[in-house]
């Protein structure tokens, strides 16, 4: 959601029972068409990680959620960190994660800027 109001795009509603496929938003990136799959952390991130099998998206972009479960909304921020391209995320070192599977990892250090709004048309 943080994605599409800082690029001014229509929030889909839509309840997902169990995954929206890898593909949170089909745009245009400075001109170019992107799926876009937005991964958000809890933690300070060091990574933005994708499952193996899950490398479904053209673009990546790493959100990191400030506040408690506890906290509203308004209490709530939202700082998009970075960018990965698909073949940054199937470039980077594959990693076995805390659920018995493995995730390709882009390190923080690694990504791209966030575009500027204003050259996301959705």
């Amino acid at each position: 959601m943080a994605f599409a109001i800082y690029a001014d795009l229509e929030i889909d509603t839509e309840l997902v029972w169990w995954s929206d496929g890898g593909v949170d938003f089909e745009v245009s990136i400075n001109d170019v068409d992107r799926t876009v799959d937005v991964k958000t952390s809890r933690k300070e991130p060091y990574a933005l990680p994708v499952k193996e099998w899950r490398v479904d998206s053209e673009y990546y972009i790493l959100a990191h959620l400030e506040g408690t479960l506890e906290d509203t909304l308004e209490e709530v921020t939202v700082n998009l960190i970075g960018t990965a391209t698909k073949e940054m995320v199937l470039d980077a070192d594959r990693k076995k994660s805390n659920f018995d599977h493995y995730n390709y990892e882009v390190p923080v250090s690694s990504l791209n800027p966030i575009p500027d709004s204003e050259s996301i048309v959705g």
